[in-house]
This record gives C-alpha cells, structure tokens and sequence, in this order.
C-alpha cells in the first residue's frame, strides 16, 4: 500500500518536471486577446507586454505588384499567412486609387515609404517606444528603430485624450465621420495595445475607449473597410477591401538575444 502511493507521487513529480522544461510549456502567454465592452462599444483587444522578451514587433508591406500603376496591395488574410503573426492589425492609411501609402513606413533600417502625416510610432529592438510628431522627416532617425509607422490622429496624449487631427495634416472628411476604426495605445506599465471596434463611431468616442483600456498614449491606425485584426490563427475583424501594410506581433518560445 505505501509503494503505491509513493510511486503515485513519483509520477506526479516527473509529470511536474517534465512540463515546466518543456520549451514553451507552463509559460504564461505574453499576447492575449479578450472582447471588452465600452459603454455600448464592444472592443477587440490584443495586449502584449513590452517587458517580455519573448515579444518581438514588425511591420509588412506588401510586395507583390498587381499593377505598375499602384502600391502594392495584398489580401488581409495572405498577409498574415505569409507572415504567420502571434497577432497582427491594420497599419496606416493609404489613397484608395493608388494605394499609396500616407504615413511612414520603416522597418529593420528599410524605408518602404516616406509620408508627412500624423504621429510616427517607433519600437527599437528593445520593443522601447517612443511618439513623435511628423512635419519634416528629414531629419528623423528613423534608421535607429526597428519598426517606424506614422497614422494618427493622436488620441491620447500623457493620459489624457488629445484629438487635434488638423494639427497632423489630417484634412479628409471620412475621417471625421462614425467608422469602425482601429488603434494602437501604450499603458503605463508598458503593455502594447491593438483595438479595433466594429460599432462606427468618431475619433473621439475611440480615444475615450483607449484612455478607458488603460492607455497613456494612444493614436488611430486606419479605419472603415480596412479595420483589421488577428490573433493566433483567427481573423477576429475583417476587413472589405485589400491592406497594403500591416503591423506585426510575435510571440516567440524562447527570449530575444541581444546582438549588442
């Protein structure tokens, strides 16, 4: 009767072992996902940790060229099958006739394209961010950062909500009507944050959701038909028209290693 028991608890502790040195196994994740309910919006919400070093960010541009005489534009759904993402969002705004892209968008020291529009959100390798207003790119080094893309307006500045769209060279009448709309924020305690809302609303009816999720900074990705969003094999929103860029989150089994 002992030997039994105590062969009972060998298993259990061999059991134990082996799941906590499995790569991967018995680790919480570092990107999850939840549907959150904000007054009467319901918010789909991807968080990462930025403190993880398991979480790795970047940005996708399509390549394929379907005409000489536009930006290269792709599927939602092959973008992030071709990529294979933890989790992935819609990017900047683009000209619906030529796809051209608005804001900037750089990515492991290659500049895809230049703009001179809103807020340029900027991740080094370290995934420390940093918000910087776009007028003369110049000058911005946008080579020192892992991914760089500019969108906007900024809806949540410091803690509190900061919509000023024409001060960001946002001039284009959709953009102030109710849309379903996407948004990228930053918490306090540096956790990543992709929301995207089907429900149409303005500007700032989505910087009060940002602010409510806990963001101290926030700005508007793209919205309307290219509101977008991915989680771990599951189009959770899907988009109505074909994407030209979209951002990027990893999840990876074992921590970043510094090459510095």
């Amino acid at each position: 009767m002992i030997k039994v028991k105590v062969d009972h608890v060998l298993v259990v502790f061999f059991f134990i072992c082996f799941f906590l040195s499995t790569p991967g196994v018995g680790q919480s994740q570092s990107v999850t996902y939840q549907k959150v309910k904000v007054g009467h919006v319901r918010a789909y919400v991807v968080t990462a940790d930025l403190n993880s070093d398991r979480v790795a960010l970047d940005l996708y541009v399509a390549s394929h060229h379907p005409s000489n005489r536009s930006f290269p534009h792709e599927t939602f759904h092959f973008m992030v099958g071709k990529t294979q993402p933890t989790a992935a969002i819609n990017g900047t705004y683009y000209d619906t006739r030529t796809f051209i892209p608005v804001g900037t968008l750089a990515a492991d020291g290659q500049m895809f394209q230049m703009g001179s529009h809103g807020t340029a959100v900027c991740f080094d390798k370290s995934n420390q961010v940093g918000f910087y207003k776009i007028r003369d790119l110049k000058n911005f080094p946008w080579k020192s950062y892992k991914v760089v893309l500019s969108t906007g307006p900024t809806l949540v500045q410091n803690g509190h909500t900061h919509v000023y769209p024409s001060l960001e060279r946002f001039h284009d009448p959709a953009l102030f009507r109710p849309a379903s709309r996407s948004a990228l924020g930053i918490t306090r305690n540096r956790k990543l944050l992709l929301v995207s809302v089907r429900t149409p609303i303005r500007l700032r009816d989505m910087a009060w959701i940002m602010k409510s999720l806990g963001a101290e900074h926030a700005i508007a990705l793209d919205g309307g038909s290219s509101t977008a969003l991915y989680y771990r094999g599951k189009i959770v929103v899907r988009p109505a028209r074909m994407m030209t860029n979209i951002f990027l989150i990893y999840e990876q089994k074992e921590a970043r290693v510094s090459k510095e």
